[in-house]
């Protein structure tokens, strides 16, 4: 089996940190409030609301999957699947909508790809000892469209994204299987893909687990 893996957000688990550096940026107040806690969801549309909030959302941006991505943390339940995965003998593909420097970078002092490239390593994805996959598995691609040429490239028997965009973008091949990770949403499968919000159902929907 040929699976492909979205990074950002799928793999790399930013909810705090995106709320952390809205405070330390002066552009959140509190941790929650009555409508729960901060997301990253609700922080993008909270910062788009303020005044020049796009250029904000931006700037939190380039902080977040730059300088500060190696505070990022491991999706929950990422490990054990790659694991299985791994003990399948599963091709795994990681495959990642993401621009080299941030837009509102100008001075590319952040290199964003070698900046998620290093966290990778920090987790173990490239080592023996960790999950095992060759630098060789990781493709970046500047636009959503690349992103599904790649995919198609490499025949993916499965994708799974937590943007239901890039399924729905012209030219996602119709062979690959796909799979939507919504951590915030109740499971649903009779949908145009399942959709789940958690690793290890993804992980007993592909491998039959018990």
């Amino acid at each position: 089996m040929r699976i492909g893996l979205d990074f950002d957000n799928t793999l790399a688990n930013y909810e705090t940190l995106f709320s952390d550096v809205a405070q330390e940026m002066g552009w959140l107040t509190n941790r929650a409030d009555s409508s729960g806690p901060w997301t990253k969801n609700r922080v993008r549309e909270h910062i788009r609301a303020l005044s020049d909030g796009e250029i904000k959302w931006q700037t939190l941006q380039a902080s977040v999957y730059g300088p500060r991505m190696n505070e990022a943390r491991l999706m929950d339940g990422v490990s054990d699947f790659l694991t299985t995965a791994a003990s399948r003998q599963a091709e795994l593909f990681i495959v990642s909508h993401k621009t080299q420097f941030a837009r509102q970078d100008t001075s590319h002092h952040h290199n964003l790809h070698k900046a998620a490239q290093s966290w990778m390593e920090q987790q173990g994805f490239f080592s023996v000892e960790g999950f095992g996959l060759l630098p060789e598995q990781l493709f970046f691609t500047a636009t959503r469209s690349e992103k599904v040429a790649r995919i198609a490239q490499l025949k993916c028997d499965v994708f799974i994204d937590d943007l239901p965009e890039v399924f729905n973008e012209p030219g996602f091949p119709a062979a690959t299987h796909k799979i939507l990770f919504s951590p915030h949403t109740p499971p649903d499968k009779k949908g145009a893909y399942p959709s789940f919000n958690h690793w290890r159902a993804i992980e007993k929907e592909l491998f039959a687990l018990d």
